[in-house]
């Protein structure tokens, strides 16, 4: 219970399944994903442009919230959480 779960790297991948955790994932290409409901989501979309990469926007939600499932993952796209591709 309140667990935080963080993923660093490039594409790296976040989950926490305890209540009130947390799965953060603020590197390129990372996914987050809340095993229960109630878990906060965080992720952030960058763009690779002119030889670095640039943060573009930052989503959050909660599983269980504003359609946001439990034990689904996510991206950030556009400034929200979207379904990330199989």
């Amino acid at each position: 219970d309140q667990g935080a779960a963080t993923a660093s790297g490039d594409q790296g991948a976040a989950t926490a399944s305890g209540l009130r955790g947390v799965a953060i994932a603020p590197g390129i290409a990372g996914k987050v994903c809340g095993a229960v409901n109630g878990i906060d989501l965080f992720a952030r979309e960058f763009e690779y442009v002119g030889g670095e990469w640039k943060r573009l926007s930052i989503a959050c939600g909660t599983t269980g919230v504003d359609g946001i499932k439990a034990g689904v993952w996510y991206i950030c796209k556009d400034g929200r959480l979207v379904i990330a591709d199989e």
